[in-house]
């Protein structure tokens, strides 16, 4: 089972203060409190980006790394600028020095991985959407089917004109690439759709907690048709949360985001078509 193994576990406790926005504000008297919500805040960015990049590229490690590396390099350029202007001195090593005068732009690869496969980011996560809701509602099961909702999303597509959405390619493409992700993808548009921030201390937790629901809900399902066993989603290969980035009740219940509504969940109901 892999997990998702985010920047933040590598913080040491007791030492925050290195944190950039931390060691900058420590410079400019920040308050303790102050300083404390800008670990929080960084540390949750972090989480989230690394996240994002895994989301995008499942099979692949390597770009995660990639992204997160970019964004070290940047945030060291912009704290050495800063360091400047308030007028202190500090040497940097020359070797570090052209790594970061030659540093990729985190947005830039993280924009390329979403382009990449945004088919499957969205298709992913509205068919587990759908199957999830269709499954809850006891009359609705026999509905409750990758095939049903593959041929939702090749309905959709022809729709909005949308290449790689047919039913066959869905099937044997697009699920087999990212349903290890689904859940997150499917996690995160319900964080959109409800207005919540998932790069948020908080906004993060909830996105985590829901991604963790989808996924053992997923789980739990086998569609009519299906062998004992032949779940949705498969806890041996999608990538599941660390427990300590998963709310839940004192019963063990996860606390997540939902919508009730049926047609939320369906992807031809999906405000504008498909996003840019």
């Amino acid at each position: 089972m892999p997990i998702l193994d985010f920047p933040s576990n590598y913080v040491p406790d007791g030492e925050a203060e290195k944190l950039p926005p931390v060691a900058l504000g420590i410079l400019a008297g920040a308050s303790e409190e102050e300083l404390s919500k800008a670990a929080a805040d960084y540390l949750a960015g972090r989480d989230f980006i690394y996240t994002l990049s895994v989301m995008c590229s499942p099979e692949s490690e390597i770009d995660a790394a990639r992204v997160i590396y970019a964004q070290s390099l940047e945030e060291l350029y912009q704290a050495m600028g800063i360091v400047r202007e308030l007028g202190l001195n500090g040497d940097v090593d020359s070797a570090l020095a052209l790594e970061i005068a030659d540093r990729d732009n985190v947005y830039v690869l993280l924009k390329k991985l979403s382009e990449t496969g945004a088919v499957g980011h969205i298709a992913s996560g509205y068919i587990l959407r759908w199957i999830v809701s269709r499954w809850r509602e006891s009359s609705m099961r026999e509905m409750a089917s990758l095939a049903t909702a593959a041929s939702i999303i090749e309905e959709w597509g022809k729709r909005h004109k949308v290449v790689g959405t047919s039913r066959q390619n869905v099937m044997r493409n697009v699920w087999r690439e990212y349903s290890s992700v689904a859940h997150l993808w499917a996690a995160l548009d319900l964080m959109m759709e409800a207005g919540r921030e998932p790069f948020t201390p908080s906004g993060f937790v909830q996105f985590c907690s829901t991604a963790q629901w989808l996924l053992e809900q997923g789980a739990a399902i086998v569609p009519k048709g299906r062998r004992d066993g032949e779940s949705v989603l498969s806890l041996d290969s999608a990538w599941s949360v660390p427990d300590s980035f998963v709310l839940r009740t004192q019963r063990g219940s996860i606390v997540h985001l939902w919508n009730l509504n049926l047609g939320a969940h369906d992807i031809r109901n999906m405000m504008g078509g498909f996003p840019v």
